[in-house]
């Protein structure tokens, strides 16, 4: 054998020797870790419990709080939460698996509200507000006076009242599907720069999509690549209701 290749056989043995004892030392850490430690801090470390007939209300709260004060995303897996209204900090960014992490509302004013709170993310997530009737001007999530709210991905179905409501807020709502909400699946009033795409309304009594404002002026939200269909005027009236789209004082 020439020298090449006997070094290269030596390296190619202390290569094979060293992947052996990184696998060999390997389980333990890993089965230590949890599996969403590189995403965030998972729910079930603060005493969320998925698929628990019991009502989550008070270890999600602990768990969005904890997260967002760490300025960490909050991990929902997979299963079945019962909640009533939680409130989002700054920062507060929850993410589930799709179709698999679900929220289902026990009542309250909203399921999932934000009051002068920014960079906000919601990603993944089902939220199913069970017929439960919200006040008027509620959605199944609300947001006031927030900067970049983003809802990704989301399934928003069976609110009582809208969908999403926000008041000044910015962000981006986009990808998700509204289903049989009993009023509006998204109102936006006075935006400060609000994308509005690629989501799916199915089945609303009022209109699809709401950008308002409280009096004539530039809004510059973008309104695109929505699908919207079976949209009732339940409420009746010339024109304001029954429409996929309702631009209002929007400029």
């Amino acid at each position: 054998l020439g020298i090449m290749d006997v070094n290269r056989r030596h390296l190619m043995g202390a290569s094979a020797a060293g992947i052996a004892g990184a696998l060999a030392m390997s389980p333990e850490p890993l089965r230590a870790a949890p599996l969403t430690s590189t995403l965030g801090r998972d729910a079930t470390q603060y005493g969320v419990r998925p698929g628990h007939p019991d009502d989550q209300t008070r270890a999600l709260q602990r768990a969005i709080d904890e997260a967002a004060r760490a300025q960490m995303p909050l991990a929902l897996p997979p299963g079945v939460y019962r909640t009533s209204m939680l409130r989002l900090q700054n920062g507060s960014q929850l993410v589930g698996v799709r179709g698999a992490t679900k929220l289902v509302f026990t009542g309250g004013a909203s399921m999932l509200s934000g009051e002068g709170a920014g960079r906000i993310g919601l990603t993944g997530i089902t939220l199913d507000g069970g017929s439960i009737p919200l006040p008027q001007r509620r959605g199944l999530v609300h947001c006031l006076g927030g900067r970049d709210i983003r809802i990704i991905d989301c399934d928003i179905a069976a609110s009582g009242g809208n969908g999403i409501w926000f008041e000044q807020v910015s962000g981006d709502i986009s990808g998700n599907i509204f289903a049989n909400i009993a009023t509006t699946a998204v109102v936006s009033f006075d935006a400060h720069g609000l994308i509005v795409a690629r989501n799916t309304i199915l089945g609303t009594n009022d209109n699809g999509i709401e950008i308002l404002r409280t009096a004539i002026g530039d809004d510059g939200t973008l309104v695109a690549d929505n699908r919207i269909e079976d949209i009732k005027a339940g409420p009746g009236g010339s024109g304001q209701y029954g429409n996929a789209i309702n631009a209002f004082r929007a400029g």
